[in-house]
């Protein structure tokens, strides 16, 4: 890798969290972010990862190689529907996950309007997938201005200096 750019072939990443083909070092594209996004599910939902190793090698190899544990075992009573989200996302080809982040928002509101069904408060209606991800991407977009803001208000008043040395490296 030259002048900061990583190179075709190169493996980055956390281990942890790391698609069965970026661990290979195979072309990765949304599908990838997405089997990230559902081992973090699954961490969120059952309270650990589903691969453990002592090492980054072990890791990347029980990715790619060893079948993913089943949620329920985790998780007893998460509801049919979302664990079968679950293991779409951590399936090992990228063909038979889902393809874009649209489809897992609709089947997330889907299961969101199954558990809500039998509930007497009234729900909001479901927003197209499109408009649900733009609404929480923007959502994310605008923490994060708020927390750089924050940031370089802080570091402008404890650290004048550094402040000053990193803003002029930005404007170059």
């Amino acid at each position: 890798a030259e002048g900061g750019m990583t190179a075709t072939g190169v493996i980055m990443g956390t281990a942890e969290y790391m698609s069965p083909e970026q661990g290979s070092g195979d072309v990765v594209d949304v599908r990838s972010d997405l089997y990230s996004f559902g081992v973090m599910l699954f961490r969120m939902l059952a309270g650990q990862l589903p691969f453990r190793a002592d090492s980054a090698t072990g890791l990347i190899f029980k990715h790619r190689y060893e079948p993913v544990p089943r949620i329920e075992q985790y998780c007893p009573g998460i509801p049919q529907p979302l664990a079968s989200i679950v293991s779409r996302l951590l399936e090992k080809s990228p063909e038979s996950r889902y393809q874009n982040c649209f489809d897992v928002v609709r089947d997330l509101q889907r299961v969101q309007r199954q558990l809500n069904a039998g509930q007497d408060e009234e729900t909001q209606p479901m927003l197209p997938p499109e408009r649900a991800a733009r609404r929480f991407f923007d959502g994310v977009t605008a923490r994060w201005k708020a927390i750089r803001f924050a940031f370089w208000s802080w570091l402008s008043r404890t650290a004048p200096a550094i402040s000053s040395r990193v803003q002029a490296t930005d404007q170059q």
